[in-house]
């Protein structure tokens, strides 16, 4: 009976030490993305309806200072576009998209409390669902560089 107790326990401690791991990493990682979408299929808008959403899953707003949106399109190994986000904040709780058109976007989709940005076509909000995408800093030391991650990273 012993070894059925030991490994219980085993499996219990295990499972708690996974727990706790789970949830120091998710309270490291505070801006994420929430929804990225290719919304082109019936709905008439084009591709001008893409975009990519983040959100501030903390208690406090965040400075976007030397945040950035990359993507990796057709998984190339390096990163191919990005967003600059240095010159948004986005509040606790709140949602920041960019679309390839913010006007095709809006009219499309009824979003609430969130604030929608033209993003560039070509750009990270310009995926067709093949693509990796990534949020980033800038490294301690280094000036971004997109193309070259050991200038960035990953959050």
């Amino acid at each position: 009976m012993q070894p059925i107790l030991k490994r219980g326990f085993l499996n219990c401690s295990v499972k708690a030490i996974l727990v706790i791991i789970f949830t120091l990493s998710i309270g490291w990682a505070d801006i994420i993305i929430t929804e990225i979408a290719d919304p082109d299929q019936g709905s008439g808008a084009g591709t001008g309806a893409r975009y990519i959403e983040i959100h501030n899953s903390g208690g406090s707003s965040v400075a976007l200072t030397d945040y950035y949106i990359i993507r990796f399109t057709n998984n190339n190994s390096a990163a191919t576009t990005k967003i600059n986000l240095s010159s948004y904040t986005l509040a606790a709780g709140g949602f920041l998209i960019f679309a390839v058109n913010s006007t095709t976007f809006s009219s499309t989709f009824s979003v609430g409390p969130a604030t929608v940005v033209d993003a560039a076509s070509g750009g990270p909000s310009h995926s067709n669902g093949d693509d990796n995408h990534a949020i980033v800093t800038e490294a301690s030391g280094q000036t971004f560089d997109h193309t070259d991650a050991n200038t960035y990273d990953i959050v």
